[in-house]
């Protein structure tokens, strides 16, 4: 997944002749945001609503300085916070668990970028899509399983878990209590915290 200002795809996409006319807020992964843009030169019958979400978005991103680099530099602090954390999390493991990370989500690989090779720490996914099964986690290289293949395997080490979606926390957690009801369970986004 990318993450965009409407901003930021508003000047992309007039660079390349479109005319960014509206958007959709959807509640899908967190919180995104769905662009609608036509041809410059295109005639398109816009709607209403999504014009007027568009106004509000690109209102709000002005109004908070969403766009002025300066304001940045408090996220960045967090994330590298966030990336410490998760990253002394991942090497303290004084009991040799097992590291089992629950959810292959893109939003993964970004954390996992910023902890580099601390994150070969994760020793398997746990994750149902079927499209990911039999893969693996980019820059972790863990191997990506069921959650019904995880529960068949002999596994001779406690785990421990970080889910990945933490926006799915309340979903999941209740799945790796079925599996292992002492186990500790963390989320690293947006601050780590034990589950």
């Amino acid at each position: 997944f990318s993450y965009f200002s409407a901003t930021a795809m508003r000047n992309l996409f007039r660079m390349h002749g479109l005319h960014l006319w509206g958007a959709e807020r959807l509640s899908s992964h967190g919180g995104s945001v769905r662009f609608f843009a036509k041809l410059d030169s295109g005639i398109l019958r816009e709607m209403p609503v999504h014009v007027s979400t568009m106004d509000e978005i690109l209102a709000e991103e002005l109004i908070s300085g969403f766009n002025v680099p300066s304001n940045w530099a408090p996220l960045r602090k967090m994330v590298a916070k966030t990336a410490m954390e998760f990253e002394e999390w991942l090497s303290h493991n004084p009991e040799n668990k097992l590291t089992v990370a629950y959810g292959a989500a893109a939003k993964a690989v970004t954390l996992l970028s910023q902890v580099g090779s601390s994150a070969k720490a994760i020793d398997l996914v746990i994750d149902n899509s079927p499209g990911k099964l039999g893969k693996f986690l980019p820059v972790a290289n863990s191997k990506i399983v069921s959650e019904s293949e995880f529960r068949g395997m002999s596994i001779t080490r406690a785990p421990r878990f970080i889910i990945f979606p933490w926006n799915l926390a309340g979903e999941i957690l209740p799945r790796i209590r079925e599996i292992d009801a002492k186990a500790e369970v963390i989320v690293a986004i947006p601050e780590l915290r034990r589950l």
